[in-house]
């Protein structure tokens, strides 16, 4: 018992010291996915723009904690989102990425991250019509692990605050479109000399 007690404390310690170096917080809203080649079943999708399901809306949230590892060149990202998928179920994903800026002018900057996620949703084999499409299991909860891709556009608003678009490869068979919010915790100055923010 003791020893747990001494463990606990030092998880609780190293936590509370990681908090004190963590440099964002963001909300995204998600809105919209696109299906380049359509969906296996787009009968089975409720929200679906057009016929064969190549825009589907799937309204959502998307939260991330991000820490820095090189200045605000390379971060480790954790995301998780949720959402109401195209087939109007319960949906959601958990990921980690490494994070790059690959483009910076004034108030401007690119990011690229790619890493693993899991993506989870309330089971479709009830559905009439369902299709295997990758995801696995039966039960309650279907799920499918993949490499998870994101372009991040970020306009800075101030120091501690930016506006941020992105598309992500968030789904095994197309991308999703959403915009939102960051707020930086850490005090350090998050932009390069030439930004006169």
């Amino acid at each position: 018992m003791l020893k747990l007690k001494y463990y606990l404390t030092a998880l609780f310690t190293a936590f509370c010291l990681f908090i004190n170096a963590q440099d964002n917080i963001a909300a995204k809203l998600k809105t919209l996915s696109i299906n380049p080649a359509g969906a296996k079943t787009p009968e089975l999708l409720s929200s679906k723009i057009d016929k064969k399901g190549v825009l589907v809306m799937e309204p959502g949230v998307e939260l991330s904690y991000e820490f820095y590892l090189m200045e605000i060149v390379k971060s480790v990202r954790f995301t998780q989102g949720l959402y109401v998928d195209g087939a109007g179920l319960f949906a959601g994903y958990s990921g980690v990425g490494m994070y790059w800026r690959i483009w910076e002018k004034w108030k401007n900057a690119m990011r690229f991250g790619i890493g693993p996620s899991i993506n989870y949703r309330s089971t479709r084999y009830n559905m009439e019509g369902y299709e295997d499409d990758g995801y696995l299991g039966n039960g309650g909860m279907q799920h499918f692990l993949m490499l998870r891709a994101e372009l991040e556009y970020n306009f800075y608003i101030s120091k501690k605050s930016e506006f941020a678009v992105s598309t992500a490869l968030s789904h095994p068979w197309g991308l999703s479109l959403s915009v939102g919010y960051r707020f930086w915790i850490s005090r350090k100055v998050v932009h390069r000399k030439s930004c006169n923010c």
